[in-house]
């Protein structure tokens, strides 16, 4: 005779799936958390010349919590993908469209162009998250042992000299220090050197083919792009062959709505406006202190107008073409926003 059923003497556990940590939830979340650390060591190391650059780094991180980062999963197969991805993020993957997309140059963290000092906060937070696992509690914790990383010359593209012969992920880490020249950030460079005397004596960088050949596992992130309500990008949502349907409309109509609430409850100069300022402001400061050749800078300029003329309608407001005509014989376009 069967036994009577009965419920199990255990629950299930709930656990992040390895998926989360490749979707824009986590990824989104992650990048904007560390252009917030950025920022905040910044505005620190600008005014605290007292302690050493790492120990105010370090100061920083604690403050921020961002120590408990390592308890964010405990799942064997999840921790493995979440470390990975952190790391990745934290070494700054948008490196690899430094050659494909001339108007990414400006914006992410790549090697040509960005900032030394973001460069350095970042491979900061590489470092004291790498050499701060958990490695041996009670229960034991899963841990990484090994970065991967890129190496080798990336693709060359003709159509601007200063993005020729750009160099791999590995080959621009290592070099990090030499470019540490100006006064700003000159402080930073030995302690950039130990950091990555240290990454090359311990071996932690596994080294994978040129960044061109998508050598990553996911090759992009985010992977998954998480939508509300079941919409889906403009980018990523195929249009459907004739009417729209009813469902269609309304979900259109009710996307529409939800925006312009949004916008309407949106306090005029709230904090998230003060913040974004405040972040070009310091991206726009150690852009210029980078040492970028004027030529350069003038090059964008006049390629922005070009652009902003073409797409302007000969019957529309010239208003802002006069301003940035203004601007450009000022110094520049980036002096548009003080």
């Amino acid at each position: 005779m069967l036994p009577a059923p009965s419920p199990s003497i255990g629950r299930g556990d709930v656990v992040l799936q390895p998926n989360y940590f490749t979707s824009s939830i986590y990824v989104k979340a992650l990048r904007d958390d560390l252009s917030m650390l950025i920022l905040k060591y910044y505005e620190v190391y600008s005014h605290d010349v007292s302690m050493k650059p790492f120990s105010l780094f370090k100061t920083v991180w604690l403050s921020m919590g961002w120590n408990w980062l390592h308890f964010k999963v405990f799942d064997n197969r999840s921790r493995h993908k979440f470390l990975e991805v952190t790391l990745r993020l934290f070494l700054g993957e948008e490196y690899y469209d430094v050659c494909r997309d001339l108007t990414k140059v400006l914006v992410e963290r790549t090697v040509k162009t960005e900032a030394p000092f973001t460069r350095v906060v970042s491979l900061f937070a590489v470092y004291t998250f790498f050499y701060t696992q958990v490695k041996d509690p009670i229960p034991s914790l899963y841990s990484v042992a090994n970065i991967p990383i890129s190496y080798g010359k990336s693709l060359q593209t003709n159509s601007n000299k200063h993005l020729k012969n750009c160099l791999d992920h590995y080959q621009s880490l290592m070099k990090m220090a030499d470019s540490l020249t100006s006064q700003q950030v000159i402080a930073l460079q030995p302690h950039v050197r130990h950091v990555l005397s240290r990454l090359r004596k311990d071996c932690v960088f596994i080294i994978l083919p040129k960044s061109d050949l998508g050598p990553m596992n996911p090759r992009d992130l985010p992977r998954e792009v998480h939508t509300e309500d079941g919409f889906m990008p403009s980018d990523l949502a195929q249009k459907r062959k004739g009417r729209p349907s009813k469902g269609d409309k309304g979900k259109k109509a009710r996307l529409a709505l939800d925006k312009l609430d949004e916008l309407l409850s949106k306090p005029e100069g709230s904090m998230n406006d003060f913040s974004i300022l405040a972040d070009y402001q310091l991206k726009k400061t150690v852009l210029l202190e980078s040492g970028i050749p004027a030529e350069f800078l003038q090059e964008i300029n006049h390629t922005v107008f070009s652009l902003l003329k073409e797409t302007t309608s000969p019957d529309g407001e010239a208003d802002g073409l006069q301003r940035i005509e203004r601007a450009m014989a000022e110094g520049g376009i980036l002096g548009l926003l003080k």
